[in-house]
């Protein structure tokens, strides 16, 4: 029987998933569709509500609260926060969430960089540990605020007592981390995120976000209902009502619940009482082409507004604790990650200073993310000793989840459990619009080089989303997650298939569109247009790259024609005169080059790097022969390098790591390999010396 992850009050437990797991077929999405899996209801000669669904183009995600007047739908919720007494502590719960997890992420960091017991002390004591104790202290003093209101309203006396029961829960995981950062703990820590959450939730003017969840009214009691619903990355079974007369919704707390779930069925009988059938839950499945939902058993569930009691009827099996969560469980959740042994930096650093020369070797991370993440790049950030990947859409993944790979400690590491759209997943073409309810962007159709690391912000940069989504996207590895997003307001083409992003430290970040080569100002957060003497190619879908030449100062463009083979072509911009050139490398002719290219259409020119002590730009893709193309810029020649293990490079990111001088590579299935480069006894062969075969 297969088992899903449950958390109700900030508790994990594991439950059974429903009979049969058959595959639950969820509703597609468009690309050009703006709101997806809502909720809409007019009552004949009555009132109307619209509540739930996705909206790419609000900041948050989400539609929110809508009533029809006369022609028109009308959001509220801005008047249901006016109103609303508790609104301040809903905001105030947040905030706290936010600072814990911001705790948890840097305490995760340092267990997976497997430091000694020493330096992870002084870690916790500069960076975690006087956060957690302010998150303690806050904590305390709004437990006591709460504790001595007066004056509310019964509805709102009974979400005080209620937040308070899930905060009483919190406390014990917000103290500082005394000894060693333990996985128990680390699980701990992000229950009391959710804890927080849903505390947050009771001072909330209206239901928190969801997909997937319809709506019912019911005419004797006059109220509308929702029930449950898909937040993306968990689903939940809490209930709702929202009172038209009064235009205000109320949570309800009964004793029990069904199982969380979305697309489920529901009914009103006019008699005070309501059916839920139905439904899915998430499959948990990691195979390609595996179904993500199927269909929850058991029969129907009654719900009786007056009474506020759940029944069920018909085998509709077991009952759940009201509020309760399920999320994926397994490589999909960040426990999966810090499962087996502890890790150890000094024992890798160890084994890779001894990695043989000019020999690709294959690491092996003890925990892998699932899932095909095809079509992207990888971005290094050698300040925090990191690399990270954000890749997928067109058949594969489309979550918003950033993967981080601890090169001190071969570790792989998902600070976030997974959140993926209805209907996108694996589908060709698909990605959704904005951001989840999370506030993080979708991954789009093609991730290829838009993504970078940026020194002077320590964060992320995302640039490359195209529609009408302009805006640039930061992540904040410390917090292990998306920090925040910034209009792009100039003319930079934010085309996904066509941003190039670059970091040089001449300039910047660079990125090279369709329309131009443009800066990121570190202050606006916009881009800049930079002017340039010379003709600079065009960037080609799929099929396009750019290194940083740190010896030379200067810029390397290299282009090919989409589903062409390579011969060559590309471009050189100085940083200091700001002049173009072409890129007219030598190397056995022309005609050599040409004849590689004919028999090689797998080189892939957009994974490049920059290799200092052999002075050479190389690229992950491996030519007939077992040659590795390369420019040995001294000598301005293309060359064919003889390192075994290369592999094919269409889903190969590939980064320069100068603190090792190693070169790592990462395919979109979760494998690291290392390459240590000896120039000295590096075989290397021009062209017109490599031999060809058909």
């Amino acid at each position: 029987m297969k088992l899903m992850s449950l958390v109700a009050f900030g508790l994990c437990l594991s439950v059974s998933a429903l009979a049969g797991g058959r595959a639950f077929k969820v509703p597609s999405v468009g690309l050009r569709q703006r709101l997806n899996w809502g909720s809409q209801l007019e009552v004949p000669g009555g009132p109307s509500l619209a509540f739930g669904g996705h909206h790419g183009d609000a900041p948050d995600g989400r539609p929110h609260t809508r009533v029809r007047e006369g022609a028109a739908w009308k959001r509220i919720d801005a008047d249901l926060r006016e109103a609303n007494q508790l609104q301040k502590y809903h905001d105030r719960v947040r905030t706290l969430r936010d600072s814990l997890k911001h705790m948890r992420a840097r305490a995760r960091h340092i267990y997976l960089e497997g430091r000694s017991g020493a330096e992870e002390q002084a870690f916790l004591a500069a960076k975690v540990n006087p956060g957690l104790k302010k998150c303690a202290a806050d904590l305390a003093a709004l437990v006591k605020e709460l504790g001595g209101i007066t004056g509310l309203g019964e509805y709102e006396a009974g979400q005080v007592q209620f937040a308070l029961s899930r905060l009483a829960k919190v406390a014990p995981a917000a103290g500082v981390i005394t000894g060693r950062v333990e996985p128990a703990r680390l699980k701990a820590l992000r229950e009391a995120q959710i804890g927080l959450e849903v505390a947050a939730e009771a001072f909330g003017a209206e239901p928190p976000p969801r997909v997937m969840s319809p709506l019912v009214y019911d005419r004797k009691t006059r109220l509308f209902v929702v029930f449950g619903g898909d937040h993306f990355d968990y689903l939940t079974n809490d209930l709702w009502v929202f009172d038209p007369a009064k235009k205000r919704w109320f949570q309800r707390h009964p004793k029990v619940a069904p199982e969380p779930r979305g697309g489920h069925k529901i009914e009103a009988g006019g008699d005070g009482r309501l059916s839920v059938r139905g439904g899915y839950t998430y499959s948990n499945q990691t195979g390609r082409g595996s179904s993500q939902y199927v269909h929850v058993g058991g029969g129907a569930w009654v719900y009786d507004i007056g009474a506020n009691a759940w029944n069920g009827r018909g085998g509709a099996g077991k009952t759940f604790p009201a509020h309760a969560r399920v999320y994926r469980r397994g490589p999909y959740l960040p426990e999966h990650f810090t499962e087996g042994a502890r890790p150890d930096a000094a024992a890798n650093e160890k084994k890779l200073a001894a990695l043989p020369a000019n020999t690709w070797v294959r690491m092996n991370p003890p925990r892998k993310w699932v899932r095909n993440r095809d079509w992207g790049t990888v971005a290094l950030d050698a300040g925090r000793d990191m690399i990270y990947v954000y890749n997928g859409g067109h058949s594969a993944y489309t979550a918003t989840d950033v993967a981080h790979y601890h090169i001190s400690t071969d570790r792989w590491e998902q600070p976030v459990p997974t959140e993926e759209p209805l209907g996108a997943i694996g589908g060709s073409g698909s990605s959704v619009p904005g951001v989840s309810f999370n506030l993080r962007p979708w991954i789009t159709n093609h991730t290829w080089n838009c993504y970078e690391h940026h020194p002077g912000l320590e964060k992320m940069v995302l640039a490359g989303r195209g529609g009408s989504d302009r805006y640039t996207y930061l992540y904040d590895p410390d917090r292990g997650d998306w920090a925040s997003r910034h209009p792009i307001k100039s003319g930079m083409s934010n085309d996904r298939m066509y941003v190039n992003l670059l970091w040089a430290p001449d300039r910047g970040m660079l990125s090279w569109t369709r329309n131009g080569l443009w800066m990121l100002d570190e202050k606006s957060l916009d881009w800049r247009k930079l002017k340039h003497s010379g003709r600079l190619v065009s960037p080609q879908v799929d099929a396009s790259g750019l290194i940083y030449d740190s010896k030379r100062k200067r810029v390397l463009f290299f282009r090919k024609g989409w589903g062409k083979p390579y011969t060559g072509g590309g471009a050189v911009l100085d940083l200091k005169s700001m002049k173009v050139s072409g890129l007219a490398a030598t190397g056995g002719g022309s005609d050599a080059l040409r004849l590689v290219g004919k028999f090689n259409r797998s080189w892939f020119v957009r994974e490049v790097i920059y290799h200092p002590g052999s002075d050479m730009v190389i690229f992950y893709s491996n030519l007939l022969g077992g040659y590795m193309p390369a420019l040995d810029v001294a000598r301005n020649r293309w060359v064919g390098l003889k390192i075994p293990g290369a592999g094919p490079g269409i889903n190969v990111g590939m980064v320069y790591d100068a603190r090792r001088d190693l070169v790592w590579a990462v395919d979109n299935h979760a494998n690291v390999k290392a390459l240590r480069l000896d120039p000295k006894t590096l075989e290397m062969t021009a062209f017109k010396d490599v031999k060809l075969r058909e």
